[in-house]
């Protein structure tokens, strides 16, 4: 038989374990992205309690929008920049053990653009430079976050910036909304992202996935007075009756004031290449009639990572 002293010491003992005992759980929220109009689904996550037997309530605004056993997930459409979404979740045990949590959903809209500074593109080319293997690309967030009422400057934004999941802590910090780096030429694509937060806490992030692209030299006519005439290409055949010129455009090359890229002409495999590497003139024979291989080899500032040939066949008539 248990002596009265000691069973009271029991039940104090077992009153003071449950007053310990606690539940916590979190929410997980998907996308990690919020822009916004978007639908987001939060899930209850716990490993202190089931959920699957929990009422679980969810509230948005502090109106109940879901209450039911084992309804740990629920999606939530969010409004436009500036409105906040304060959800609360009650979950409340077999056992009549609960536990609360809220969190608030601020949209915020976050662009990423990407060009290559250091790539070869004409005067008044109306495209975007994009980088080949080995060269160097920047990208730049353009981000839009309310706090107080008001649109946070970039420059009061802190950004943290990762390269295939690899923090860049020397080119993060506050105001450093641009990253650069050099395409990898071991990598298919690169992936670059960012997380930009507030002072007060809030955050936007983004991912994007970057390929290297081809370098692709391209034939145009040339003129003395106009330089590189654009709207007169050349794919592969050239047909000429009386003397021209001819300019090579490598279009996404990469360039360095102190070590320029190398081009190389050859006709019928003879090296025929001029001073100006760039632009080359032919004056066909009189009175005859012919078919000539013209190939041109090109190699970036670094020999190892970019080289291309590109091929055509000048058509001589000049009978």
């Amino acid at each position: 038989m248990i002596k009265p002293y000691l069973l009271a010491c029991l039940v104090v003992l077992h009153t003071l374990t449950l007053a310990h005992a606690q539940i916590n759980a979190n929410i997980i929220v998907t996308p990690e992205e919020r822009v916004p109009h978007s639908l987001v689904t939060l899930i209850l996550s716990s490993v202190s309690f089931d959920t699957t037997t929990s009422r679980i309530v969810w509230r948005i605004n502090n109106n109940v929008v879901k209450d039911s056993i084992g309804g740990r997930e629920f999606s939530v459409k969010l409004g436009d920049i500036g409105e906040n979404t304060i959800v609360n979740v009650t979950a409340t045990t077999k056992n009549g053990s609960s536990i609360e949590q809220q969190i608030t959903l601020s949209p915020s809209s976050l662009t990423l653009i990407h060009e290559a500074p250091k790539s070869h593109v004409p005067f008044f080319y109306e495209g975007r430079s994009f980088g080949a293997v080995g060269g160097l690309t920047k990208v730049t967030a353009l981000p839009v976050i309310e706090e107080e009422g008001q649109i946070v400057p970039h420059n009061r934004l802190s950004y943290t910036w990762y390269l295939n999941s690899t923090p860049m802590p020397k080119q993060s910090g506050m105001g450093r909304q641009s990253f650069s780096f050099a395409l990898d030429y071991l990598r298919d694509e690169s992936d670059v992202r960012v997380v930009v937060r507030t002072e007060g806490g809030k955050t936007s992030t983004k991912t994007i996935t970057l390929k290297p692209f081809d370098i692709e030299p391209r034939f145009y006519s040339f003129n003395e007075i106009l330089g590189t005439v654009l709207t007169e290409p050349f794919d592969g055949r050239i047909e000429a009756a009386k003397p021209f010129a001819l300019s090579i455009e490598p279009y996404f090359l990469s360039t360095k004031e102190d070590k320029p890229p190398v081009y190389k002409w050859f006709l019928d495999g003879i090296d025929v290449t001029g001073e100006q590497g760039t632009t080359l003139g032919f004056v066909p024979k009189s009175n005859a009639f012919g078919v000539q291989k013209l190939r041109v080899d090109l190699e970036g500032p670094d020999r190892r990572l970019q080289k291309k040939s590109v091929n055509a066949e000048i058509i001589f008539d000049t009978r």
